[in-house]
């Protein structure tokens, strides 16, 4: 019988890989372009918005108004009236009767008319633009 004796022998191989990258680094230049540097103004230009307003124009007046006031009544008209039989009697004749007078009073009345109005309101706008 034959006896072997094994052992474990470990190896290490490395195999070699080319990676490349890039690193970027910023930094701020202040360069010019076509020789010219603009800069940033602001102009401001003014509008109108306008709206119609619907409204009640109303006013005071004073007027003069008459109370008429009638009384109506009957006056009786009493003598002697022959009748057709000819004997004489009393007798009371109605008349009626009607007095009317005016007493003027001063009363305020409202009045009103509809009216309409534009109501404008300035705004200032602000527009930017480019100035070298």
């Amino acid at each position: 019988v034959t006896e072997l004796i094994c052992q474990l022998a470990e190896t290490i191989q490395y195999e070699m890989v080319e990676e490349t990258y890039t690193v970027q680094r910023c930094t701020r230049v202040s360069d010019r372009i076509c020789d010219t540097v603009y800069d940033l103004s602001i102009t401001t230009k003014d509008d109108f918005q306008c709206v119609d307003i619907d409204y009640q124009y109303c006013w005071d007046e004073d007027k003069i108004v008459k109370d008429r006031t009638c009384i109506f009544s009957v006056d009786f008209d009493c003598g002697k009236f022959k009748p057709e039989d000819g004997k004489g009697a009393v007798g009371c004749q109605k008349t009626p009767t009607k007095k009317c007078y005016d007493t003027p009073r001063k009363v305020h009345e409202e009045n009103c008319k509809p009216r309409q109005t534009k109501w404008c309101e300035k705004f200032t706008n602000e527009f930017p633009f480019p100035e070298e």
